[in-house]
């Protein structure tokens, strides 16, 4: 067998090529048609449209992470306040999440009751979303039974089982945090 001396020019070629062969679901990636066609700036919105059903879908993970928040956040506010304990709570879960900017997405700004459960639509998700919520409530130095109502509607909603947490909060942060990761994890 001989080896063949290719030129500069040709190895890149090559190079395109084989990535090319090795891809081949890909569709080939044309040049622009002129040098001097520019693709033009985007402009955005001036507003965000207004419901959850004309914003593009975010991913599997993103959407259930977003609604688990959503949960989170309305138990936090069940009892008409929001403790500092609490608020801190709903922030680790979304610095976990990977969603520290949550509030100003406009899927979650949309999102309603009915939406949120739809959303969780497997056991993963629905019993992380109940561990969550239960740990925020736990935050809650002075729990009122309107937070507790406020969980058993929603976990009667989801149609999930009622869960079993540990006592200590700490532990139950870990828990929580490891079933955060669990749902990113999970597509």
């Amino acid at each position: 067998m001989t080896e063949t001396a290719h030129s500069t020019a040709d190895a890149p070629r090559w190079v395109v090529t084989a990535v090319v062969a090795l891809r081949p679901a890909a569709a080939p990636v044309e040049p622009p048609a002129s040098a001097a066609a520019q693709p033009q700036p985007v402009q955005a919105p001036a507003e965000p449209p207004a419901s959850a059903a004309a914003q593009p879908l975010p991913p599997a993970p993103e959407r259930h992470l977003l609604a688990l928040l959503y949960f989170c956040e309305g138990m936090s506010r069940s009892d008409g306040r929001v403790a500092l304990e609490e608020r801190q709570m709903v922030n680790l879960l979304a610095q976990m999440a990977r969603l520290p900017d949550y509030r100003a997405d406009p899927w979650y700004q949309a999102l309603d009751e009915d939406t949120a459960c739809m959303v969780l639509d497997n056991e993963l998700v629905r019993h992380a979303t109940l561990v969550c919520m239960t740990l925020v409530l736990k935050a809650d130095s002075q729990r009122r039974p309107e937070e507790h109502a406020y969980f058993t509607r929603i976990r009667k909603r989801l149609g999930a089982e009622p869960v079993r947490v540990p006592i200590n909060l700490e532990r139950h942060k870990y828990s929580a945090l490891s079933c955060v990761r669990a749902v990113i994890e999970s597509s």
